[in-house]
């Protein structure tokens, strides 16, 4: 439940930065040197991941349909997890110069 309520907290806070970054008018430059800095956020997001993951397949009966639908489930978190992170890079480019 707590999950649910982060992910909400998320997407609610992503769709902020979205909306000032709408009404914010900010001329974007090409300034490549800071490359690297927004992966702190990518690893910190993906990185649970690695942690969590053992924790919940030692819990699963070990049937080849529960596997299935884990690794689905696996899978489908992660891509979403990797199109918000993307989302958010877009709104905060906006945003900032």
């Amino acid at each position: 439940m707590l999950t649910l309520a982060k992910c909400s907290l998320l997407i609610f806070a992503i769709g902020v930065v979205g909306v000032v970054a709408k009404q914010v008018d900010v001329q974007q430059n090409n300034d490549w040197s800071a490359l690297l800095e927004p992966f702190l956020i990518g690893t910190v997001a993906l990185g649970g991941v690695v942690n969590i993951l053992p924790v919940i397949y030692e819990k699963l009966p070990p049937t080849a349909n529960s596997i299935y639908v884990f690794r689905i489930g696996v899978t489908v978190g992660v891509i979403v997890c990797w199109v918000l992170n993307v989302v958010w890079a877009a709104f905060v480019l906006e945003i900032v110069p």
